[in-house]
């Protein structure tokens, strides 16, 4: 799993508030809060944790709460614990979606080409629009839908970052293959957009229209938990129930109406 959250910790010996800046002027340009008791952010790409300012037990037990409420607010931290806030760091270790890096003078420079790497794609991911494909097919009589199901529990269509040099079309058809295992053609039409319902997230999602050409359904990557078909109405409560999306039911009616007048053609294993 991919982090969210990256952290420099480690005992004496290296100025890792120091490293923490060189890898901040590797990043520019780059908008950036610092994570402060009391202070309101806007949305910044990267929130900037130094060690707890002040002194006494009530101010660190505020910062100590200010950086944990903010792990899971959506922007990506950087930041520096010492070894002398064992209960930030404790949490920092038991967090799934944080990073700790152990700094020592001996690893000092190529930990900050690592953190410098794992931060720049982290901010890319976030900031990369994604594509994904609306798939429908026959059965029986009927209409079924494509769905995964993602690591939170929730069914979703197939989609992702898209690729440089990709187009959106192309990232739609490899996102579905790679998440489902079922090869598949864009048919046309209007793409619908969504937003991410992550918070902090402001990529542009695209939804193209397709159908399935070949395959066999097998979840191929660990992000997806499951995969399946749905009739049409099963598909439809999943959407609203997960992606929160208003819009989405009544695309995916539209296209589950012009799936109806077209010929039937080949069908995927599974």
């Amino acid at each position: 799993m991919s982090a969210d959250h990256f952290f420099l910790t480690g005992k004496g010996g290296v100025d890792k508030p120091a490293l923490l800046r060189r890898i901040l002027q590797e990043l520019q340009p780059l908008r950036t809060g610092e994570i402060q008791i009391g202070q309101k952010e806007g949305l910044p790409d990267l929130l900037v944790c130094y060690p707890a300012p002040g002194s006494g037990e009530d101010c660190a037990g505020k910062f100590f709460q200010k950086v944990v409420a903010a792990l899971d607010e959506g922007i990506p931290i950087l930041g520096v614990v010492e070894p002398e806030q064992p209960e930030l760091l404790g949490a920092l270790r038991r967090h799934r979606r944080v990073k700790l890096y152990e700094i020592t003078p001996e690893n000092c420079r190529e930990m900050e080409g690592e953190i410098l790497e794992a931060v720049r794609k982290k901010l890319w991911r976030q900031k990369t629009d994604s594509a994904g494909a609306i798939v429908v097919r026959r059965e029986g009589s009927g209409l079924q839908v494509l769905l995964v199901k993602g690591k939170n529990g929730r069914w979703m269509f197939p989609k992702g970052h898209i690729r440089p040099g990709e187009t959106e079309e192309e990232a739609a058809v490899r996102e579905t293959r790679e998440e489902t295992g079922i090869l598949i053609r864009i048919t046309g039409g209007v793409a619908a957009e969504i937003s991410s319902n992550r918070p902090g997230d402001r990529r542009r999602i695209r939804l193209y229209p397709g159908e399935c050409i070949g395959g066999r359904l097998v979840p191929g990557i660990p992000e997806v938990r499951g995969a399946d078909w749905f009739s049409g109405e099963q598909a439809l409560e999943l959407l609203q129930d997960s992606e929160g999306d208003t819009e989405l039911p009544a695309v995916v009616r539209h296209m589950l109406r012009e799936k109806r007048q077209e010929p039937e053609g080949p069908k995927a294993d599974g």
